[in-house]
């Protein structure tokens, strides 16, 4: 979420640099690409979390959840 937040707030909307896990710079060409990118994804996830949930809240026993 602080990613897309960044990308969001970045003024320029073109090419950017970013600190990876390992502290290696990644360069971003297009901020707003990437934003739409990690939108995309962060919605296909949390659509999928919510569908395991709702399946998980038709489960009644525990037996059920091998199904």
């Amino acid at each position: 979420m602080e990613l897309m937040s960044f990308l969001n707030t970045w003024e320029d909307h073109t090419d950017l640099y970013l600190i990876d896990d390992y502290d290696n710079p990644v360069y971003i060409d297009s901020a707003e690409a990437m934003h739409e990118r990690c939108r995309a994804r962060w919605y296909e996830v949390l659509n999928d979390w919510h569908n395991q949930y709702q399946e998980l809240k038709k489960v009644r026993r525990v037996g059920q959840l091998s199904d």
